[in-house]
């Protein structure tokens, strides 16, 4: 497909329904229209994308400097995709899980965690990884470590929740119920560990700042065995080092990144909710910061009732975190305070669906320059919405409402995903809205048939959870997802000038909404594939007529079909027209005018053969003489960019000369040679072809 050309966001595309089929139009209004595209962007939804279309799925994806990418486990592989469904990289692996999502290198793509167990005995084994979310090479290996044996069970040291990470070079090995963790920071291509001491382990004692813990127990000693997973983050302090915050069992502490000493621990405070101490000392959940302070939601994630949902009763998580609470930590002085909600044992586990929370992925708005801290609360007959600042004043309760997530949208200000509900379920029929939150309620800005599609997803800079992943509502190129009903795909194409001069160009402009996947074509030649959005790319010099078309699948599962034709007029030209393209006489070849053979040019950056790296840009120029049509295709040496052949495949020059600056070279194509050729076919059918050669590095 021919380069694209960028544009301003400025809101919703919906007024390209109206001229869905226009394909020739007026001078005037083809101006006004050209300011309406341009008032749009590639992006037809106003909300920030984090997901995009593959294979039929929406998968969670993450912005890098060259567009959003995915990752998934399939059939024995680790996979990272482009926003395009190119696969980027494939690696062996066996892994269970996948999580990930600091960037220790600063390459602006998220490093992946993946684990791995033998079996659930006690002599089983867990293990895993921790791979360069660029390339899928492997940065550190936790190394196999035994199980934990409770009752028989044997419990994997490793699993997603056992790296915890920050918006920094560092990030935390922590196997589960053992002794020590190690602090690993990148420096130089190479990480550096430091050992830490877990508070499962009597070592821990040796920490000067380590305390008892009198309202949990009567221990004479810091430590707790067996204390769970610390369920936190890394950060900057105020001092402007960095540091770790964990919640663990019946405390929360932080830790110097630094190398082993008695002054490692920074600080330790005792945290147990509603001082019941036969609560176990539980802080799971979601762990967020906001400037010095550090939020623990203890509950399940919001995920849980759309699980419900789906199974038709409340089964999913039905513990909850066990101990359900909200506390705010104070980094600067080491104080926190905590709001006590239940304790899914009691009664003998009918306080399950009692003072039950759940929490958004994203809980902290930032609202007229304070933040505040929403999450779901269930009192046993309806759910509510607390909101509360961040010195747990619990401001407002708004009844009857589910937030399911917050999104942002494009000029950066966050907006609610809620439902309506009615009892513990959401209202039927099913509704989701992207709403603002003013005078203690929620303002819908935009409503979906369905409920949210929500996905499991990295944690983030300053959120992490005790589960190791986030489970964020899910946004594509065209908006927010949901199970609703699918709309049928809407598609606009048509081109600035409808005819151009000969050797002219103009642009054309295309919107695709409500699709999954759609391929354009210029002349019948198939060219790029996109999920959909709304841009616009230019022709280059035109010598013949020409027809753009775009094929769509909607998520309806319907395909359609739009096109766009540009004719080229050759009276108001000195050079002599291109020959016709229809037969002068039956049986006689199109447009035979001449005896002469063809012949083909082609450069890229002015050069017959040349170097180039991933990201940057290739200008192509092409002329031919003795032509009634050209075409070009492109080979590689190797399979790449997820194709199974070398090729050849189209490429969009069909024109007899002309001038074109291609995308920029995919990751893909990184250590390979791509072979470009371009062919005249004359009138007697002979062709002549000339190539180039272009060698891809990183």
């Amino acid at each position: 497909m021919p380069r694209q050309i960028a544009f301003s966001i400025a809101g919703l595309f919906v007024a390209s329904i109206a001229i869905l089929g226009v394909l020739h139009a007026t001078s005037s209004e083809t101006a006004q229209r050209n300011a309406q595209m341009a008032a749009t962007a590639q992006t037809i939804s106003p909300y920030k994308q984090n997901a995009f279309f593959l294979n039929g799925s929406v998968v969670p994806a993450y912005q890098t400097n060259d567009g959003l990418v995915a990752f998934l486990l399939s059939g024995g592989k680790l996979l990272s995709y482009a926003h395009n469904g190119t696969l980027r990289w494939s690696q062996n692996s066996t892994a269970s899980g996948l999580s990930g999502g600091m960037d220790l290198n600063s390459d602006t793509y998220p490093e992946v965690v993946t684990t791995s167990f033998t079996d659930a005995t006690c002599t089983g084994t867990s293990q895993g990884e921790v791979r360069d979310g660029k390339t899928g090479s492997v940065l550190a290996s936790l190394s196999p470590l035994q199980n934990n044996c409770f009752n028989g069970v044997g419990i994997q040291r490793w699993f997603v929740g056992s790296v915890l990470m920050g918006p920094l070079s560092i990030f935390a090995e922590v196997p589960q119920y053992w002794s020590q963790g190690w602090f690993m920071q990148y420096q130089n291509d190479s990480l550096k560990a430091m050992t830490w001491y877990t508070s499962s382990d009597a070592s821990f004692d040796t920490y000067t700042a380590a305390t008892t813990l009198p309202n949990y127990n009567t221990s004479p000693y810091p430590h707790v065995p067996n204390s769970m997973l610390p369920n936190g983050l890394l950060m900057t302090g105020s001092d402007g080092a960095p540091r770790m915050v964990a919640f663990t069992s019946a405390r929360v502490s932080q830790y110097k990144v630094a190398d082993l000493s008695p002054s490692q621990l920074i600080s330790d405070t005792e945290l147990v909710t509603g001082n019941r101490p036969d609560a176990g000392g539980r802080n799971y959940g979601l762990v967020a910061r906001t400037g010095s302070k550090v939020v623990l939601i203890s509950g399940a994630n919001a995920y849980s009732l759309l699980g419900d949902v789906k199974a038709g009763s409340a089964v999913t998580d039905s513990y909850g975190a066990i101990a359900r609470h909200f506390a705010v930590f104070d980094t600067t002085n080491a104080k926190v305070l905590d709001r006590f909600y239940s304790y899914a044992n009691d009664g003998g586990g009918s306080y399950q669906y009692i003072n039950r929370i759940t929490y958004p992925a994203h809980p902290i708005v930032d609202l007229s320059g304070t933040p505040y801290v929403f999450f779901n609360v269930y009192d046993g007959s309806h759910w509510y919405v607390s909101v509360n600042t961040l010195d747990l004043t619990e401001v407002t309760r708004v009844n009857n409402i589910y937030i399911w997530d917050t999104t942002l949208r494009t000029d950066g200000t966050r907006r609610f995903v809620v439902s309506l509900t009615s009892g513990y379920w959401p209202t039927t029929p099913h509704k989701t809205s992207i709403t603002y939150y003013q005078n203690a309620a929620f303002i819908p800005e935009l409503t979906k048939d369905g409920l949210p599609i929500m996905g499991v997803a990295f944690k983030e800079a300053n959120i992490s959870s005790s589960e190791g992943f986030l489970m964020n509502v899910l946004v594509t190129d065209q908006g927010l997802e949901t199970d609703g009903t699918p709309a049928a795909a809407s598609l606009v194409m048509y081109p600035a000038q409808a005819t151009v001069s000969y050797n002219g160009n103009t642009t054309i402009y295309w919107s695709a909404l409500n699709t999954s996947s759609c391929t354009f074509y210029t002349n019948g030649a198939e060219g790029q594939t996109l999920s959909g959005g709304a841009s616009a790319f230019d022709t280059g010099s035109l010598q013949q007529n020409m027809t753009y078309a775009m094929r769509c699948l909607g998520r309806d599962g319907m395909r359609s079909e739009v096109s766009a034709v540009v004719t080229v007029d050759t009276s108001q030209t000195g050079s002599s027209p291109p020959p016709s393209t229809e037969p002068s006489t039956p049986g006689s070849l199109p447009g035979q005018t001449s005896s002469a053979k063809p012949t083909a040019n082609l450069w890229a950056n002015g050069q017959k053969n040349i170097s180039a790296h991933v990201g940057s840009y290739i200008t192509y120029a092409w002329s031919s003489s003795n032509a009634v049509s050209a075409r070009a295709t492109y080979t590689t040496d190797t399979p790449a960019c997820g194709r199974t052949t070398v090729g050849p495949f189209s490429m969009v020059i069909t024109s007899l000369r002309g001038s074109m600056r291609s995308v920029a070279v995919p990751q893909c194509l990184a250590g390979h040679t791509r072979t470009v050729t371009y062919i005249a076919t004359g009138a007697d059918g002979s062709e002549a072809r000339a190539s180039i050669v272009q060698t891809i590095s990183q």
